[in-house]
């Protein structure tokens, strides 16, 4: 933070403990966006003028749709922020993904759940030890500071240290790939997101799985089509299924099985009819059709 001036120069005199006003957090953000230098200007806040040496970052703040002000006109930049509205002002000022996690005291009335989310989505925002955010709370120029490292370090472009056991390994903790299967994962890296195709090899064919979505910052996977997936079945319980409801006798053997999206795939010889059949179980709803 120092290093990219967003402190300032003057180390002795950080004060972390004192509340951050409107102003600073202002002046900090838009030097985190690489506006080092900044002179006054005449700002469209009537409680900012050109005397004001902050005024210059003010109004680029403006310009960039960070903030706002009040409606009688002002901006009042010695007033304290909370941590609910720098919540909100780092949402505009960067481009983070949606979020779906928040604070057990941010709901969706409140006007900072969205960015809160986001914030807790790049990991910006932990919250404290009770699973509260306190968006009402005084913002401390600790954690602003705090908030905008991880930002900065968030955006930076440092890529996560992935490899491909390491994918395989998320995937298998949050279910989304059932144990006992070999695979290998392909992809590529776009806007910090790892996209990641991951593959079933068989003797057969390599046949395409699922797509993912691998933040290179913090790791998370989730799935790039449709809600999060809970694997209720595993490819040996959906072979069993075939056999205990009767849909194949005893005596058929395994000639071929994959998966393809939410589905297993069996095909089986059957040695009497000199035949194969082909069978498609839904991993999720244990439903079984024949695949004519």
């Amino acid at each position: 933070m120092y290093k990219n001036n967003v402190l300032g120069n003057d180390r002795s005199s950080f004060n972390p403990k004192h509340a951050m006003t409107r102003q600073d957090f202002a002046v900090m953000m838009v030097k985190a966006l690489g506006h080092s230098e900044v002179a006054p200007v005449n700002t469209q806040f009537k409680d900012v003028t050109k005397s004001n040496a902050s005024s210059g970052y003010i109004q680029i703040a403006v310009n960039k749709g960070i903030i706002k002000g009040y409606e009688d006109g002002t901006f009042r930049p010695n007033t304290t922020l909370n941590r609910g509205h720098a919540a909100t002002f780092l949402s505009r000022a960067y481009n983070f993904k949606a979020g779906s996690k928040t604070f057990k005291d941010v709901g969706k009335s409140h006007t900072a759940y969205s960015a809160v989310q986001q914030l807790v989505q790049a990991n910006v925002a932990n919250g404290y030890e009770d699973g509260t955010f306190r968006p009402n709370n005084t913002l401390t120029r600790a954690h602003a500071a705090a908030f905008l490292a991880r930002t900065m370090k968030y955006f930076s472009g440092e890529k996560f240290p992935l490899t491909e056991a390491d994918v395989l390994k998320r995937l298998k903790q949050k279910g989304y790939w059932p144990d006992g299967l070999y695979a290998h994962v392909d992809g590529w890296q776009s806007e910090g997101v790892y996209r990641v195709q991951v593959y079933q090899d068989t003797p057969f064919q390599t046949f395409t799985y699922d797509w993912y979505e691998v933040d290179q910052h913090t790791g998370l996977i989730e799935p790039m089509f449709g809600d999060k997936i809970k694997h209720n079945l595993t490819q040996d319980q959906a072979r069993r299924l075939l056999f205990n409801e009767g849909y194949l006798p005893k005596n058929a053997t395994l000639d071929q099985s994959f998966i393809s999206g939410s589905s297993y795939f069996f095909r089986y010889f059957l040695p009497l009819q000199q035949t194969s059949m082909t069978f498609i179980v839904d991993r999720y709803t244990s439903e079984v059709e024949m695949d004519m």
